[in-house]
């Protein structure tokens, strides 16, 4: 079953009060000890986010014993892989889940330095938890304040090797766990980045949402640039199909014009033509009548001359 000892057995659905999610018992003795538990839970939520079969949690009770309410423990934070996605847990029940956590966190504190080196300590280890991580927030109870353990194949808890800064390397998490201040740092084993804590993820998360503001703005800015440059260019688009139709008005107006020129000049042509045959007939009918003259005048001037020798003879002339 996942890594749960066989000493664990299934008996059977319980009435849902018989395991209890809550002992009235207060989450952490300081803001120190709420602080470092929520920001770790909240830390390593975010980095499984995209892996819903990975369950973080913290001061849930972790129920190990199945018809034994009294079989439980409320880690400070735990880590589950291999669980089936669920939208709320109540608490986590080993048979059910059919997993054991992988990783177990315990903030250390006055009320708990001895069980959490002791009692939990050999529980966890009988678990079959394979990393176990104490650390003290306040550097009071702790020597060294960061301890890690990892589960060894024959069954018991080995610690694990301190770097010379006070960090030990979670081998289930790929993480490098570092005492940084009042807090538990949390470095990426690939890149060596430290994770985000919460206030750093809002604090980005607020740089990164006045940027997209920003960035809203300029588009904003830049679409009503856009919508005025299409109102301008529709505007000019309307002008130039106004004086398309003008200059098409005018083109049409030009060849009436043209047409007109040309009807003038072929009626100006055509009367031209006209008054050139008439000038003709003119000349002609001109000639015709000072050749008409001319026959008048010498048809008077052969009568007259007709006229005197029909004559008679002057009396006064003698024969």
């Amino acid at each position: 079953m996942n890594g749960i000892p066989p000493s664990i057995v299934t008996l059977g659905p319980a009435p849902a009060d018989f395991y209890p999610s809550s002992d009235g018992e207060p989450m952490a003795e300081t803001e120190a000890h709420l602080l470092a538990m929520l920001w770790l839970i909240a830390t390593l939520r975010l980095r499984y986010e995209d892996r819903p079969t990975v369950f973080v949690v913290g001061n849930v009770f972790f129920y190990y014993e199945e018809g034994n309410p009294l079989a439980r423990k409320a880690p400070d934070v735990m880590v589950v892989k291999g669980v089936e996605p669920r939208d709320h847990r109540l608490s986590f029940k080993t048979w059910e889940e059919g997993a054991v956590p992988c990783a177990i966190f315990e903030l250390t504190s006055p009320s708990t330095a001895e069980e959490d080196r002791s009692e939990k300590f050999d529980l966890y280890q009988r678990l079959g938890i394979k990393e176990y991580f104490l650390f003290d927030p306040l550097d009071q109870y702790l020597e060294p304040r960061l301890q890690g353990y990892v589960l060894m194949p024959g069954g018991t808890y080995e610690p694990l090797m301190q770097a010379a800064d006070g960090s030990v390397f979670s081998n289930q998490l790929q993480l490098r766990l570092r005492p940084e201040g009042r807090e538990l740092a949390l470095y990426d084993a690939v890149t060596q980045k430290r994770l985000p804590t919460p206030p750093e993820t809002h604090r980005l998360w607020r740089e990164t949402q006045a940027q997209l503001e920003a960035a809203n703005r300029v588009i904003e800015e830049e679409h009503q640039r856009a919508d005025e440059a299409e109102r301008l260019a529709a505007h000019e688009r309307k002008r130039a199909d106004e004086a398309e139709r003008l200059a098409a008005d005018e083109h049409k107006r030009a060849e009436e014009a043209q047409r007109v020129a040309a009807e003038a000049s072929r009626l100006a042509t055509e009367a031209n033509r006209l008054a050139t045959e008439e000038h003709k007939r003119a000349d002609e009918a001109e000639r015709l009548a000072a050749a008409e003259r001319k026959r008048a005048d010498e048809a008077v001037a052969e009568l007259a001359r007709f006229r005197a020798l029909l004559a008679p003879p002057d009396e006064g002339t003698s024969s």
